[in-house]
């Protein structure tokens, strides 16, 4: 802005309710502002001899082109690790197709896509219309979501009829890769995965320091922005996570216990399961643990 409405400077010299438009190519992290949100400069350019009163200036948001996305997560990029480099959004096999939609919507919370025979696996064998069917669940904030609070009553998703702009996107992307398929989208089902730790640690240690670590690395690990855990040996995790990250639980004859409740009946692709604060119950006690040492 250097420059602008300064006396004895080569240029253009802006008047009261000239229109200059800035655009901006890079953010970091999630931005997403509302059409004609308010913006300011952090630090507005003070110059002795400039004429521009800033306190007139107005700064609005006219037009987002593509909203600003957060930094892939772990999962996400484990995900990546599973395909060759060199790939040219062809999806041949089944898992290229979540693959595909998981590179082209970083956004998305959550997403799975599945064929027939993972659906018949799930629900049955049912409609005729399944065959030559790709199913899709997706969320990213916009779509309906259903909640499953009892894991011993399932709750079913429903077909989605009236798809969102993202739906649409996703199915034309689909298409594009293969356009052999039909696309059929489903409601994901959130279910939250229940975790009790028991440990007993040493008397040197405090109790609700390492009950708060405890919980802190299990929503760390398994929470809902970490991605999706409905097909993860979550307790055998679990446990090698809380023995590396917990040192209290691997000193002398510390122990330790996990338990997960586990879903019954057949794998269901739309199911978002994840672990939440109030999922977790932790009970540490203390006993005394003899540590090796001289004499002992």
């Amino acid at each position: 802005m250097s420059g602008l409405a300064q006396k004895n400077v080569v240029g253009r010299a802006i008047s009261a309710g000239d229109v200059i438009t800035i655009e901006i190519q890079r953010t970091v992290g999630k931005v997403n502002p509302k059409i004609n949100s308010p913006f300011s400069f952090d630090y507005p350019p003070i110059e002795e001899d400039s004429e521009i009163d800033w306190a007139l200036v107005e700064l609005k948001m006219n037009e987002l082109l593509v909203p600003g996305q957060n930094p892939m997560s772990l999962s996400t990029l484990r995900e990546y690790c599973r395909y060759p480099s060199v790939y040219d959004d062809s999806a041949v096999f089944l898992g290229e197709f979540e693959f595909l939609i998981r590179r082209k919507y970083p956004e998305l919370d959550f997403i799975a896509v599945w064929n027939e025979a993972i659906e018949e696996v799930a629900r049955g064998a049912g409609s005729l219309d399944n065959i030559n069917t790709l199913f899709v669940a997706c969320y990213d904030g916009s779509e309906t979501i259903l909640a499953q609070p009892d894991i011993e009553t399932p709750v079913l998703p429903t077909v989605i009829t009236s798809l969102t702009d993202k739906q649409t996107a996703i199915k034309q992307t689909l298409l594009a890769a293969d356009n052999s398929y039909k696309v059929t989208f489903y409601t994901p089902v959130t279910s939250e995965i229940t975790i009790t730790v028991t440990a007993k640690i040493s008397t040197a240690h405090v109790v609700e320091a390492v009950a708060a670590k405890i919980k802190q690395e299990l929503l760390k690990a398994f929470n809902r922005d970490a991605g999706n855990h409905a097909s993860k040996p979550v307790q055998r995790l679990a446990y090698s996570l809380l023995i590396e990250k917990v040192p209290e639980l691997s000193v002398g004859n510390a122990y330790l216990k996990v338990d997960v409740v586990e879903l019954t009946g057949a794998f269901r692709p739309e199911l978002w399961r994840y672990v939440t604060a109030s999922s977790i119950a932790v009970t540490v006690t203390q006993t005394n643990i003899a540590l090796p040492g001289w004499g002992g």
